[in-house]
């Protein structure tokens, strides 16, 4: 005879209740801990690269300036994929709506006029905010004089 305690017994209730909770439990855990059952440390945070521009040149690039720059970016899009730290992105066309205060008051922007623009987003995987800053010194804005704003991405358990 096998003697149960109570918290035991109602473990084994749910295993056998609900399977499938039990199941990504388990590998909720598995992921969390190495197989010693210490907490596992290359768990990696998502960061949210902005790239900020110094607006729009009033010459436009050459053909040839367009073709290098977008080269450094595949570059470092490539670099970032096979390092499995590239999740997504998108550019951002340099046009749009502002919407503002309790009144909802709808304005055209962001200005061409301004002197920095939203270029651009990145989402990536980093162990913290010290490697996913390391890893945006790589970013091809800075050639054209632009920045980069690094963020981490809050967790939300829903």
């Amino acid at each position: 005879m096998i003697i149960l305690t109570g918290l035991q017994y109602r473990v084994i209730n749910l295993i056998c209740l609900w399977p499938e909770i039990f199941l990504l439990l388990s590998v909720r855990f598995r992921v969390l801990h190495t197989s010693s059952g210490k907490l596992n440390k290359n768990i990696m945070e998502k960061f949210m690269y902005i790239f900020i521009e110094n607006g729009l040149s009033p010459v436009p690039p050459s053909p040839e300036q367009m073709e290098s720059s977008m080269k450094k970016w595949m570059d470092w899009i490539g670099d970032l994929r096979k390092a499995d730290r590239y999740v997504s992105g998108e550019p951002l066309l340099p046009v749009g709506k502002i919407i503002k205060g309790s009144k909802k008051i709808v304005t055209d922007g962001p200005f061409t006029e301004s002197k920095e623009l939203v270029s651009g987003f990145f989402i990536i995987n980093a162990k913290d905010i010290n490697e996913a800053t390391e890893m945006a010194k790589d970013c091809p804005v800075f050639d054209q004089g632009g920045a980069v704003a690094v963020r981490p991405v809050q967790k939300l358990d829903m």
